[in-house]
């Protein structure tokens, strides 16, 4: 006669399954985030009347993306962000592949310049070191995205 013990769990399956909702969050997050300050980069180099995105556009596009973060309601941004990302993804074809590879051929070194435009998001971007300075992180997260962006 066998014993069904089947309701004898550790538990460790839901720990893992938790650490994994965990982890799948926080890199939808970081993916958000990142998304929301290239297209933030993308309109001040646009701006600037420049065509090419520097490093010094992301860092200061993703300075201005944590201070916005504080004020957003993530868990709906996220599901608008994936069905958005959805939406604009295409299928990957050999001509689009060869292009693709050959831009990364042809990088070149271009310098930074501060967009001269008058708009908000121009002014809060140039201006963005001013409010970095005192930024005093409110969470885990904000504080690791602090250290890393200043590590830039």
């Amino acid at each position: 006669m066998s014993e069904d013990y089947s309701f004898m769990k550790s538990g460790f399956t839901n720990e893992i399954n938790q650490l994994h909702d965990i982890k799948k969050q926080v890199k939808e997050l970081i993916t958000m985030y990142t998304y929301n300050a290239l297209n933030t980069a993308a309109v001040y180099v646009e701006h600037a009347n420049r065509d090419k995105i520097t490093p010094e556009d992301i860092k200061r596009s993703l300075m201005l993306e944590i201070f916005l973060f504080t004020n957003r309601n993530v868990e709906q941004d996220i599901i608008d962000f994936k069905t958005k990302i959805f939406q604009e993804m295409e299928p990957i074809t050999e001509d689009k592949k060869e292009d693709s590879d050959a831009d990364e051929e042809e990088e070149e070194i271009i310098d930074f310049c501060e967009s001269q435009c008058e708009c908000a998001l121009c002014k809060c971007i140039t201006n963005i070191y001013t409010r970095w300075e005192s930024f005093t992180p409110n969470s885990p997260i904000e504080t690791m995205l602090k250290e890393r962006i200043d590590e830039m």
